[in-house]
């Protein structure tokens, strides 16, 4: 294992640490050099950031049943994408393992560079062409389908990456015309510190651990060196994983250190691993026709997700299992499948059944304890019955806020298991759906994010609307 000995040269740059969030407010780079001034964070527009997306594409949530359910003693959610050089078309998709369902997140023929979502499957981060041709990262919540452009410049940035609780993005642009890493985290006090990891040579397609600790990346040395490298907040230092005169590519790095990515080489493509607690160098698989495409290992380290062509032009998006050795096949397509990363763990009982089918547009679909706080309906968390659920039309403007414009659709109450579902609502109008707090004890907090305004198309079905709440009898919340 190798040490960089090249830290003089690294600098970290805090360019608005500590900048409160402000609707609509514009964070710009004012410490550092007027060169490096043209990068800009746009925050929190809301239904107007679709109106540049018009021409190019659209978030249009569209959920529909995989044609294949694999893993279905899996739980979690894989976050890849799909091109066709036909209509030139490129989707983005959520999948969630054990129902078996998609959601399409982008659909449109502005390139998707990468994308990138949260453990819990309600925030998506993603990397788009602009009309002005370079890449602008946007981000998706998606129970409030509140859409929000996070750059705004004249830079390339790329390669997005999310932390698992989604309050850490991390992403590639330029400074002074060196390619580098840029990443914001946002505190619990409610405000955003952005900064930026620098060093001498190029640092590309960064890829942050779940626990955003750790940033692995490739950096670009001279003599057409490739370096895998692994920085650590916690010690404020790189260290070396791979060196290569080999073309490398897409790296991706667990909790527990262990490391993967893609080696281009005369034998073909591999894929690559190596342990940085055992020093232990793997090599995964390898294709001589390099059809194989972006690798993730999930946070614990024990699940490696990858796709590969065989030949004739079909895909798999395939889960290779280090702790048996065994390789299931996730899903198809007859488009290449890229940008995979995911979230994967072992249910003992598959997770509870989706609710019954309803027609037209349906929202829904369940109120339920979130036991461990984490946001995610894990095996034993129960579902709360009896909690009435109200649907209204936002009349005013899509603020999310009931009060005396706002006209009663209809009400119903959660099932015995939780669930509830509206069905044949009106579509192309701003929604709001109101949870009567007062039928749960006073102490309970809400661990999901706050619901505010619904747009739904015609037969949309958004069915992942749901209200964990965590009480103080349970154990912490998991942070």
């Amino acid at each position: 294992m190798f040490r960089h000995l090249l830290l003089g040269s690294l600098l970290f740059l805090a360019a608005c640490g500590n900048t409160p969030l402000y609707q609509g407010a514009i964070i710009q780079d004012t410490d550092i050099s007027q060169a490096k001034a043209g990068h800009l964070a746009s925050q929190a527009r809301y239904a107007t950031d679709l109106a540049p997306l018009a021409q190019g594409g659209y978030f249009n949530l569209d959920q529909h049943r995989a044609s294949t359910q694999a893993l279905e003693n899996y739980q979690g959610f894989i976050y890849y994408s799909e091109h066709s050089s036909i209509d030139n078309l490129w989707r983005a998709w959520r999948y969630q393992l054990g129902r078996g369902e998609k959601v399409a997140l982008y659909e449109g023929s502005r390139q998707l560079d990468s994308l990138a979502g949260s453990q819990d499957g309600q925030r998506v981060m993603m990397s788009l062409k602009d009309d002005e041709g370079d890449f602008e990262i946007y981000q998706l919540d998606i129970p409030n389908n509140d859409l929000k452009q996070i750059t705004q410049n004249n830079l390339d940035d790329r390669h997005v990456s999310l932390s698992a609780d989604g309050m850490t993005m991390l992403w590639q642009s330029t400074i002074e015309g060196v390619r580098t890493i840029f990443y914001r985290r946002h505190l619990s006090d409610g405000t955003v510190s952005q900064e930026y990891l620098v060093a001498s040579e190029e640092q590309v397609e960064a890829s942050l651990s779940a626990d955003a600790k750790r940033i692995v990346l490739i950096r670009e040395l001279p003599a057409a060196l490739d370096y895998v490298m692994v920085y650590d907040f916690s010690l404020a230092a790189y260290r070396g994983i791979y060196l290569t005169a080999d073309d490398l590519s897409h790296p991706s790095i667990s909790n527990d250190g262990l490391v993967a990515w893609l080696e281009a080489s005369a034998a073909g493509l591999t894929l690559k691993g190596k342990d940085m607690s055992s020093l232990v160098l793997y090599d995964f698989v390898t294709k001589s026709d390099m059809n194989l495409k972006h690798p993730h290992v999930n946070a614990a380290g024990d699940y490696l997700l990858y796709s590969e062509s065989d030949g004739s032009g079909n895909w798999q998006l395939k889960n290779y299992n280090l702790n048996t050795a065994v390789t299931d096949t996730v899903l198809g397509s007859s488009l290449p499948l890229d940008n995979t990363s995911g979230y994967i763990a072992l249910a003992n009982n598959p997770p509870p059944p989706p609710p019954p089918s309803g027609t037209g547009a349906c929202i829904g679909d369940r109120v339920w304890y979130d036991r461990n706080g984490n946001r995610l309906q894990d095996e034993g968390e129960e579902g709360i019955s009896g909690i009435t659920l109200k649907l209204y039309h936002d009349n005013e403007r899509p603020d999310g806020i009931v009060n005396g414009t706002d006209t009663l659709i209809t009400s119903q109450v959660t099932d015995a298991n939780g669930y509830y579902r509206f069905c044949d609502v009106p579509v192309d109008v701003f929604l709001i759906l109101e949870l009567n707090r007062n039928e749960l004890l006073n102490s309970a907090t809400q661990t999901t994010l706050t619901q505010v305004s619904h747009l739904l198309v015609s037969n949309m079905k958004l069915d992942y609307v749901d209200f964990g709440f965590h009480y103080p009898s349970d154990p912490p919340i998991t942070p």
